[in-house]
């Protein structure tokens, strides 16, 4: 029998790795975590902003992403999980503040980032951590008949740009991320550290459950609304927002941890 060999990478997909610099967030690390299908080049604006502010980045390629649909089917969320801590290791060797990143289901990574390990905050793009639709419910049973249905990628409002991401979306992995949802939700009191949270007002890909629950659960939330862009929003009319914004809050936190205890 032979063996089953992976597909090269998607143009553009490259995993981020920068050691920080000078800069206003000097000490600081960023874990970013891309969406569902996606890849590093759905964030790759907002982590070059970032290094430009002097901090460490990584941004890793999820397992079964930036190849074709046919991996990803064969991929879990333990898998895209899997990568993560490591990366936020290679941010404490380097920095003395980390903080992780995570736009869509990168949203719900993070949080599960920050449930299990020490950061000192996390930022949320349009984060996926459940959904009002009926219909993900019988995703598991659809699965078996059903491989993939049409993708999400490159929801954006301008159209100026065009994400990476695959065609199709493997239901199998669809499964597999509400089983992420559930573990996320299920330990939402956890997160004790603050979250700055950006919300388009537009979205084609992320209905209002995520944001409406996230605004209860989490006490130390800091909230915006975006009113220029859909849900790809780090590389949309409001990418500039989310950057310095980001910064802002990276200060902050910076600032804390140098206090006196």
């Amino acid at each position: 029998m032979g063996t089953r060999r992976e597909s090269p990478p998607m143009i553009g997909v490259e995993p981020i790795w920068a050691d920080g610099g000078p800069g206003p967030l000097q000490g600081a690390g960023v874990l970013v975590c891309h969406g569902f299908s996606g890849s590093p080049a759905s964030v790759r604006d907002s982590s070059q902003y970032l290094i430009d502010q002097g901090a460490a980045v990584a941004c890793p390629l999820l397992p079964g992403h930036g190849t074709t649909w046919h991996q990803m089917r064969l991929s879990t969320h333990q898998d895209w999980y899997s990568v993560l801590p490591p990366a936020l290791d290679w941010l404490a060797e380097r920095t003395h503040v980390q903080v992780v990143f995570g736009l869509s289901m990168g949203g719900a990574l993070a949080l599960r980032i920050a449930q299990l390990e020490p950061v000192a905050g996390v930022v949320l793009v349009n984060p996926s951590v459940g959904t009002d639709s009926p219909v993900y419910r019988l995703v598991p049973l659809l699965a078996k008949f059903l491989p993939t249905v049409r993708g999400i990628g490159s929801d954006t409002k301008t159209e100026a740009v065009t994400e990476p991401s695959y065609p199709r979306a493997p239901l199998a992995a669809v499964a597999s991320m509400r089983e992420l949802w559930r573990l996320v939700v299920q330990d939402l009191d956890s997160v004790r550290v603050p979250v700055l949270l950006f919300t388009s007002r537009e979205d084609h890909v992320v209905d209002g459950y995520s944001g409406r629950l996230l605004r209860r659960r989490l006490p130390e939330l800091t909230d915006y609304w975006l009113e220029n862009s859909y849900h790809v929003a780090t590389m949309d009319n409001d990418a500039g927002f989310i950057n310095q914004t980001t910064t802002a809050f990276i200060s902050d936190l910076l600032r804390a941890a140098d206090e006196p205890q």
